[in-house]
């Protein structure tokens, strides 16, 4: 687990590595605690279960007992 201070900066960081990237980084939230609600609500309302999606969450967790 991070502290508080260091998800911020790593957040912080990601956004400008995505812009060095020429990736949108406006389209994301311009700070932390707003990513966790943009987060939430992409979940919520617009992840879709594909193939593609459970492949990915499959290597995410199939090392998990």
């Amino acid at each position: 687990p991070l502290d508080q201070d260091t998800m911020e900066r790593m957040y912080a960081e990601y956004r400008t590595f995505l812009a060095a990237l020429d990736g949108d980084a406006a389209e994301l939230p311009a700070d932390l605690n707003d990513f966790w609600r943009y987060f939430d609500r992409v979940v919520e309302n617009e992840l879709e279960n594909t193939e593609a999606a459970r492949v990915i969450l499959y290597r995410l967790f199939d090392h998990l007992p």
